[in-house]
Formats: structure tokens, C-alpha cells, sequence
């Protein structure tokens, strides 16, 4: 069953980016605000670097996301572990110096249709969740250097589970414009809802597997569970 719901999962995932890459002509080069997204922002888009932070978001969030799925996965790091280490480093440098921060510009400008109030609320949820990944990606690297494979396992599983969030606002979007259009705050519940949800989830997991009993020496690559 646990098989199961992860190859679910990483089916969910891999639909949802590709939707996000197909959409990249009404992004790039020259934005469409017709666009889902991009609509209502014609006067915000060039204010505040937002811009620049959407180009380096929209880029640099797949790839971050896809390779962290790629990571996870046990057999690349049993067979692999040197380039489960580089593509390692890749994801980190690209969660901590594209990623987090250009999450922090976007969310000082959230969906100006919004009223002030849900527009703060929203934008920092949005805020939260950069620094999260921030903090994540700092952690789990600064864990491998120190060698702590265990602690390293767990923050990059945090890690992935923010990066995921992007997959699960949209889901959750969907699901409340189908079933709930005119719901008053459901963007800024959403917000928080996208990175609240998998990162519970995932303490969750932590939670339960760390009862189990250990048979292996959790201090040491072999001991621990595969790293994100």
C-alpha cells in the first residue's frame, strides 16, 4: 500500500509540473496576463523585483522539485551515493540561492484582487514557506558535512515537502474553485494549507518510522533511511 501511495504521489507531482511547463509560453519571454496566474498583476508585475523573482521561481522550482523526487528514491543513493552527493549539493544551491529568496520577493505582492487584510495573510504564508526552505536546505546540507546522515535524512525530507507545496496549492485551488468558487479567504488558506499539509505529513511519517526499532547504525550512510 505504501508503494502504492507513493507512485500515486509521484504520478500527482509529475502531472501537475508538467501542466506548469506547459504554461511557460504565456510566461516567457513576454508575459500574458491573461494567463491564470499572471492575471490582475499588470500593475505589480515590474514592482519590487517581482519580475525577476518570477522568472527565477518559475525556472528553477521543477528542476529543484524533480531532482529532490529523484533523490529520494533509495536506489540512487545505495548504487549511486557520488552522484546522489552532487545532485545533492545541486538542489540545495538551488532551494537556498534561487528558490527561497525569489519565494520571499513573490510573496511581498500576492493576488492584488485580494483585500489588504487576506493579502497579508497570504503573503506571509508565502513568506514563511521561502524561509522554511531556506532554513531546510541550510540544515540538511550543514547535517551531510557533519556527517549526522539521520538528521540529514529528516530535514531534506522537510525540505521536499515545501518544494512539493507548489503541487498541492494547485491541487487545492482546484479543488476550491470546483467545489467552493465564492469560499471568502480560501487563497490565503491555501497559502499556508500547500506547505502546512506535506510538512505535517511528513513529521508524521518521522514520527512513526523512528518507533520502529533500528536495526542499523543510523550514524552512518548505510544506517540511515534514503535522504531526499
Amino acid at each position: 500500500m505504501r508503494r502504492l501511495l507513493t507512485i500515486l504521489g509521484a504520478a500527482i507531482v509529475l502531472r501537475v509540473v508538467a501542466g506548469i511547463v506547459a504554461e511557460y509560453p504565456g510566461y516567457l519571454p513576454t508575459p500574458d496576463f491573461r494567463t491564470e496566474f499572471l492575471a490582475g498583476r499588470e500593475d505589480t508585475f515590474d514592482v519590487g523585483g517581482y519580475r525577476v523573482a518570477f522568472v527565477a521561481h518559475l525556472l528553477a522550482g521543477p528542476p529543484t522539485l524533480l531532482l529532490g523526487l529523484l533523490l529520494a528514491v533509495p536506489a540512487l543513493r545505495q548504487r549511486a551515493p557520488h552522484w546522489h552527493a552532487r545532485l545533492g549539493r545541486l538542489v540545495v544551491a538551488l532551494a537556498l540561492l534561487v528558490v527561497a529568496p525569489s519565494g520571499l520577493v513573490m510573496a511581498r505582492h500576492p493576488l492584488p484582487s485580494l483585500s489588504a487584510p487576506e493579502r497579508a495573510v497570504a503573503g506571509l504564508g508565502f513568506a514563511t514557506l521561502a524561509f522554511l526552505t531556506g532554513v531546510s536546505a541550510t540544515l540538511g546540507f550543514v547535517a551531510a558535512r557533519r556527517r549526522r546522515f539521520a538528521d540529514h535524512e529528516r530535514w531534506m525530507m522537510r525540505l521536499l515537502a515545501l518544494l512539493v507545496s507548489a503541487v498541492v496549492l494547485r491541487v487545492i485551488g482546484g479543488a476550491t474553485s470546483l467545489l467552493l468558487p465564492d469560499a471568502p479567504w480560501s487563497y490565503a488558506a491555501n497559502a499556508w494549507a500547500s506547505w502546512l499539509l506535506p510538512l505535517v505529513a511528513v513529521e508524521a511519517w518521522h514520527r512513526a518510522a523512528y518507533r520502529k526499532p533500528i536495526t542499523a547504525d543510523r550514524t552512518s550512510p548505510e544506517g540511515c533511511r534514503p535522504p531526499a
